[in-house]
């Protein structure tokens, strides 16, 4: 694009409220502008995103933990320990909603979802992914797992988190928010 051009583009915005909104994003000059909205890093994030953001849940029941091992195509994933959850779908409206349908569709349960704690940035050969991770309680430790999608379930104790091998390093981020790990010291990406 030469430097004198000018080109406008509706684009998805995710607003505070977690639901997602059309924004127009301006060009001009090689730059990228964003116009009249707040919340413009994630309104990019999920612009040049290759890979759909997530949500997550760091899944509480007492004085434990839920991690999942799921049906990974990366090789390097398999066999790891991760966070519940799934990609936003076009018809989700919110992330709460996208939430509810992932928990449900994998874990066969209908949870209560307190707030969002963190989100998270995980850069990927194949571009950057956002992750929407949110504190959500069960009233038991029953879970029905969708076979095709995950293959364990386990409820861990806090003295268990640190050794594990997760997934991507930030669940054990996003756990030591909701529950005290013994020994804690968890820095980005760990």
């Amino acid at each position: 694009m030469d430097s004198g051009s000018h080109l406008n583009e509706n684009s998805p915005y995710l607003n505070a409220a977690g639901v997602y909104e059309m924004r127009t994003i301006v060009y001009k000059s090689d730059r990228l502008c964003l116009r009249a909205f707040d919340g413009w890093r994630d309104s990019l994030l999920n612009q040049f995103s290759a890979k759909p953001p997530t949500v997550r849940a760091v899944i509480t029941c007492e004085d434990r933990v839920m991690l999942v091992q799921t049906r990974q195509l990366r090789p390097e994933n398999f066999g790891k320990w991760c966070l519940p959850g799934g990609k936003i779908d076009e018809g989700d409206g919110s992330l709460v909603a996208t939430l509810r349908r992932e928990l449900h569709e994998e874990l066969g349960v209908w949870a209560h979802i307190h707030r969002q704690i963190d989100q998270w940035e995980e850069m990927r050969d194949d571009g950057l992914r956002l992750h929407h991770i949110f504190h959500v309680t069960l009233p038991a430790f029953e879970v029905i797992p969708d076979p095709v999608e995950i293959l364990g379930v386990r409820w861990f104790c806090a003295d268990e988190i640190l050794p594990l091998s997760t997934k991507t390093g930030y669940e054990k981020r996003a756990i030591a928010q909701v529950m005290p790990l013994p020994g804690q010291l968890i820095r980005a990406g760990a």
